[in-house]
């Protein structure tokens, strides 16, 4: 498709003596599906191993060599995301998280289709202002795994019963009951246990059964108020 799009670039397929391919597998058979004629160079002598060391030592762009290559382009929304990125001191994925509400499918990025508006930018700046307090402290305590926490700060941050301040001061109190998570809803939970800490019952803030409602899609004010599902 993307040769079919933008054209074939002249990225010579490697080939040995015998005419077998190298390096290039993909966009040999690209162009002879398009009856498009391939470019090659002769390595006389390569081999299997070549051909094996050449496939696995190759490196791909990450989403952060997409969203420059975009902003340098001069797009709009790859331009306010980049000046995020290079503001905050949290990662990419963070930044793409809080300045859109969910995990950006990776093609959304490398297709040029991710959006962001200057309003979105505007909230965005709020929140990540806010992770970046956290970030000194992380950093310090060596506390690891952070990511699946701040998802979850991202979320919290949003809902008006909760106290953005007390939830700083008490990870800063508890941060040592905090361990390394693999989802989201984990560590939401742990916070939600740090953050009710010497509250009474009246006060106490209960958001993982909202947040389990919100990731179906039962929650529609979520959807308006933090953005599509993380």
């Amino acid at each position: 498709k993307s040769i079919e799009t933008v054209g074939l670039l002249p990225s010579p397929l490697i080939v040995n003596e015998k005419d077998e391919i190298i390096d290039g597998q993909g966009r040999r058979d690209a162009c002879a599906y398009l009856g498009l004629p391939v470019y090659y160079v002769v390595v006389p002598g390569a081999g299997l191993a070549e051909c094996i060391s050449m496939n696995i030592s190759g490196t791909k762009w990450s989403k952060l060599d997409y969203i420059t290559s975009y902003a340098e382009q001069g797009n709009d929304s790859y331009v306010r995301l980049l000046d995020l990125i290079r503001k905050h001191d949290v990662s990419y994925s963070i930044v793409l998280i809080a300045a859109t509400g969910k995990l950006c499918v990776r093609n959304v990025i490398e297709e040029g289709k991710f959006a962001l508006d200057e309003d979105q930018k505007e909230r965005a700046d709020g929140l990540l202002d806010y992770l970046d307090r956290y970030v000194p402290f992380v950093k310090d305590k060596k506390i690891p795994n952070m990511n699946k926490i701040y998802e979850a700060l991202c979320f919290l941050y949003y809902i008006e019963k909760v106290d953005n301040e007390r939830m700083y001061r008490a990870f800063t109190m508890y941060y040592a009951e905090l361990g390394g998570y693999s989802k989201t809803d984990q560590a939401l939970a742990a916070l939600e246990t740090v953050y009710n800490k010497n509250l009474s019952n009246q006060k106490k803030v209960f958001v993982t059964s909202e947040y389990k409602a919100y990731m179906t899609m039962q929650l529609p004010w979520y959807e308006t108020r933090y953005g599509n599902k993380i």
